[in-house]
């Protein structure tokens, strides 16, 4: 018989107590996967909602890049300048605006491309020519536009100014005693123009800076041309011409052949030529400069006496056949001839200037509609530029 080992004895625990313990281990279980359940739950809304946000950014960005900001920058270098998209966009307003784009809307990006070109070439080549544009000559530049200093005068203007000044001056004297002009403040003054300035730039629409080159271009192209006045003068050797003008060689050289056989010109020009407006004329030119012709026109003329006929003369895409009527080598340049030699030598100094400064335009298809709708939005009045 074995003996009950002696001692104290564990207390036996009630039916119902342990059913107690389980059942709470069971809910605290729940518990547990509930809130590991909650916290899942709230990661993957956390994790979403960061896709969410990293996504709008990405789409915000996208727009960004591609409706406020150009697909690149770089469009037009000029020498040792180089014109991002937005400049290019704000001169395009600016030009629309205020410059001389000769083509539509359609036009206007490779238009002011052209100008933006020539201020450069102006600024880098034109100063050996004519003398630097300085700080003064800009400020003075807006002072004159702004209306706080008088435009300057030509000399020979400014001369006969003078004297009828002084006459005016010498009757005011006979009739009143001279009355103080007060002068203002030079601060006052200085204000004054500055706040026109803000104004006249916020009108404008572009930096300071780059309205300054604006100035300063248009500075040195007056000077340039000033200098050509000058050499052109006011007579110039001149020809009365007229001319036969036709689409094809040999109804040019058959002309020409008639005309050699004795034929009269100004019946051949009225019954042949294809310039309508002359050919009711005879074709008749009127005096024109030697040098405003064409090279190859006055190459073909320039040693012919009046009288002469010259042969076929091919100024693509047209034939010409010229007679010369008469002939005078100091004749008076009237004030349209005058501008247009001036013209033309500004386009011959240009074009000579273009072949020395590097040009390289780097405009996309993508580029040239977004400064355009830049430009329409700043026109249509809804900004963008």
């Amino acid at each position: 018989m074995a003996l009950r080992e002696e001692g104290p004895q564990p207390v036996p625990r009630p039916r119902g107590q342990a059913d107690q313990r389980s059942g709470s281990t069971r809910v605290s279980s729940r518990r547990e996967r509930d809130e590991r359940a909650r916290r899942t739950e709230r990661i993957a809304i956390v994790g979403v909602t960061a896709v969410l946000s990293l996504a709008a950014v990405v789409v915000l960005a996208g727009l960004y890049l591609t409706q406020y900001r150009p697909p690149r920058a770089h469009v037009l270098s000029a020498g040792e300048t180089d014109y991002q998209a937005a400049e290019v966009a704000r001169r395009t307003v600016y030009e629309s605006r205020f410059g001389d784009l000769q083509g539509g809307i359609g036009e206007a990006v490779p238009e002011t491309l052209r100008v933006l070109e020539e201020q450069s070439i102006l600024l880098e080549r034109a100063p050996a020519v004519v003398g630097a544009v300085t700080d003064e000559d800009v400020e003075q530049w807006l002072r004159v536009h702004l209306g706080f200093a008088p435009p300057e005068e030509p000399e020979a203007d400014a001369a006969a100014d003078g004297e009828a000044d002084e006459a005016a001056d010498g009757e005011a004297d006979e009739n009143a005693e001279d009355v103080p002009v007060p002068e203002e403040d030079p601060e006052a003054e200085a204000a004054r123009f500055a706040e026109a300035l803000a104004d006249w730039l916020r009108h404008v629409d572009l930096p300071k800076d780059e309205y300054d080159l604006v100035i300063a271009a248009g500075i040195l192209s007056d000077r340039i041309e000033d200098r050509f006045r000058e050499e052109i003068g006011e007579t110039a050797d001149q020809l009365r011409l007229s001319r036969i003008r036709l689409a094809d060689r040999g109804g040019a050289e058959d002309v020409h052949a008639l005309l050699l056989g004795g034929a009269d010109f100004a019946e051949l020009a009225g019954e042949r030529s294809a310039e309508a407006e002359y050919a009711s004329q005879g074709g008749d030119l009127g005096w024109l400069p030697l040098a405003s012709l064409s090279d190859i026109a006055r190459a073909a003329i320039e040693d012919l006496d009046p009288g002469s006929i010259s042969g076929v003369v091919e100024t693509a895409p047209f034939f010409d056949v010229y007679f010369v009527a008469e002939r005078e080598e100091a004749r008076p340049l009237d004030a349209a001839q005058i501008e247009a030699l001036v013209t033309r030598r500004w386009d011959e100094w240009m074009r000579a200037q273009r072949a020395i400064v590097a040009v390289e335009r780097d405009l996309s298809d993508g580029e040239e509609r977004w400064i355009l709708e830049r430009v329409v939005g700043s026109l249509s009045g809804g900004g963008g530029s």
